[in-house]
């Protein structure tokens, strides 16, 4: 089962407009995947074991 666009930007809406307020309108799923990657290698973590994690090749 695939989960739309819409229905994920539907459920992000009120964390973000609660825990993000400057990014009301501008995250997307999208975004907060390269938030997470950027924040985790900032904490130390291997670019490779961050793209395997994240599924690139």
């Amino acid at each position: 089962m695939q989960v739309s666009t819409s229905a994920i930007l539907g459920a992000m809406a009120e964390p973000v407009e609660r825990h993000l307020p400057n990014w009301v309108g501008r995250a997307t799923p999208h975004t907060l995947r390269h938030f997470a990657a950027s924040d985790l290698y900032a904490q130390g973590m291997n670019v490779v074991a961050i793209q395997e994690m994240l599924g690139h090749r």
